[in-house]
């Protein structure tokens, strides 16, 4: 009896506490993981008004590659795809909370002639 007990103990976790978490997660990873969500942070709405008026978004084979295409792993990949995805989110977060002036404009020409570092 105490054994049939613990396997409907473990049943109940699984599913009223990991499916709900488990869906939750998911469905934040995909709004997320849109164009329309990456400018909510300021620190980035200059890459997405280039995006957005680029051959990128709009192309005559109206084929569109979004960010994630490019700075993600691909999503059929789940484990890296998360992995990457929380550690940029993080990155991205600790960046905005701690950057010193909000008000001194990033100059992205300059970054641009800056030579790759590799």
């Amino acid at each position: 009896m105490r054994i049939v007990m613990k396997i409907v103990l473990v049943l109940f976790i699984a599913i009223f506490v990991g499916f709900p978490l488990f869906s939750m997660t998911y469905y934040t990873m995909v709004r997320t993981s849109t164009p329309k969500f990456c400018p909510s942070c300021h620190e980035i709405q200059y890459a997405y008004n280039t995006w957005k008026s680029s051959s990128h978004a709009f192309n005559s084979k109206g084929v569109v590659a979004d960010c994630m295409d490019c700075h993600l792993p691909a999503p059929q990949d789940t484990w890296n795809f998360f992995f990457t995805k929380t550690t940029h989110g993080l990155k991205d977060i600790f960046a905005h909370l701690t950057y010193k002036n909000p008000d001194k404009k990033f100059d992205h020409e300059l970054n641009r002639k800056k030579p790759m570092i590799q």
